[in-house]
C-alpha cells in the first residue's frame, strides 16, 4: 500500500463537520481504495466457505467409523462453522495491515496532523475494521453453514438454521472473527511494523493451540484459538469455555490490545 492510493479530501474532512463522523469517513476511504483489502476479505470468503465443505465432507464419510462416544460429541453446526479459524488468521493480517501501513507509508503523520486527537484515529480505524470484518465473517458463516450442512445431508446429519444454537453460533463465530481483526490493528499499532505484528497474530490464533498442549485443560479452554473454537459449538465439551463465556474473553483480548495501543500512540512520536 502506497500513501498515494488515500484521496487527500478524507484527511481534509477531519477538519469539517462531525470530527468522530469525519474521522470515521477517512478510515472508510482508506479502506476501500485498497485493491489489497478487497481481495483479502473474498480469500478468507472463499478459503472459509470451502474449508467448511471439506471439513463437512470428510465427517460425513467418516461417520459410519466414528465410535459411539465421538457420534454422541459430533456438533454439525461447529463443523459447518470451521472456517472461522482461517478467517480470523486472515482478517487479523487484515488489520494488521491497516495499521502497519501507516507507518510504513508515512500517512501516520498526515493522519495525526489531519486528526490530532490520536486515540480518536485509532478508534475510528478499530469501528471500521470491526464493521467490515464483521459484514464479511457474516457471508462466510452463513454460506459456510448453507454448505457445510448440505455435505452433511446424506448422512442425515444436517441441522437447519433455525436449529437450536445455529444463528447464536453463526453471529458469534462473525463477533469473535472481527475481534481478531482489531486484535490485528492493536498489535500493529504497538509494534509498527507488519511482519512482525503478523507473526504476533499468527501466533495468537495458532500458536495458542501449540502452546495449550502443555496445559491443563482448565486453563487451555481460555485460550484465544480454544475460545474460538468454543464461541461456534453448539454442543458443550470439557476442554471448551460456553459460548457466550468465550466471545467475552476474545472481546476482552481485543481490547485490551487497543486499549495498550491507544496508550502507546499517545506517549510517542508517530
Amino acid at each position: 500500500m502506497s500513501a498515494t492510493t488515500i484521496p487527500s479530501p478524507a484527511l481534509r474532512l477531519a477538519a469539517t463537520g462531525s470530527p468522530r463522523l469525519a474521522a470515521l469517513h477517512a478510515e472508510w476511504t482508506k479502506l476501500r481504495s485498497l485493491r489489497s483489502a478487497w481481495m483479502t476479505m473474498a480469500i478468507s470468503i472463499v478459503a472459509s466457505v470451502a474449508l467448511a465443505a471439506l471439513s463437512a465432507g470428510s465427517n460425513a464419510r467418516d461417520w459410519k467409523d466414528m465410535t459411539a462416544d465421538e457420534r454422541l460429541a459430533f456438533d454439525p453446526v461447529a463443523v459447518s462453522l470451521i472456517g472461522v479459524l482461517f478467517g480470523a488468521l486472515v482478517l487479523g493480517a487484515l488489520g494488521v495491515r491497516t495499521m502497519s501501513s501507516e507507518y510504513s507509508t508515512g500517512m501516520i503523520r498526515s493522519t495525526a496532523a489531519a486528526i490530532p486527537r490520536r486515540t480518536r484515529f485509532l478508534w475510528s480505524k478499530v469501528i471500521v475494521i470491526a464493521g467490515t470484518t464483521f459484514l464479511v465473517a457474516m457471508i462466510a458463516n452463513v454460506t459456510g453453514f448453507v454448505i457445510g450442512q448440505a455435505a452433511l445431508r446424506g448422512e442425515d446429519l444436517d441441522v437447519s438454521i433455525t436449529a437450536h444454537g445455529s444463528i447464536d453460533a453463526i453471529v458469534a463465530g462473525a463477533l469473535a472473527v472481527s475481534a481478531f481483526a482489531v486484535i490485528g490493528v492493536g498489535l500493529a499499532t504497538i509494534v509498527k511494523r507488519a511482519a512482525i505484528a503478523n507473526i504476533l497474530m499468527a501466533l495468537v490464533v495458532i500458536g495458542g493451540q501449540l502452546v495449550g498442549t502443555a496445559m491443563p485443560t482448565s486453563a487451555r479452554r481460555f485460550l484465544p484459538f480454544n475460545a474460538l473454537q468454543a464461541s461456534v459449538s453448539v454442543k458443550r465439551a470439557d476442554e471448551l469455555l460456553s459460548q457466550g463465556v468465550a466471545l467475552g474473553f476474545i472481546v476482552g483480548y481485543a481490547v485490551v490490545a487497543v486499549v495498550v495501543a491507544a496508550c502507546l500512540l499517545q506517549r510517542r512520536d508517530v
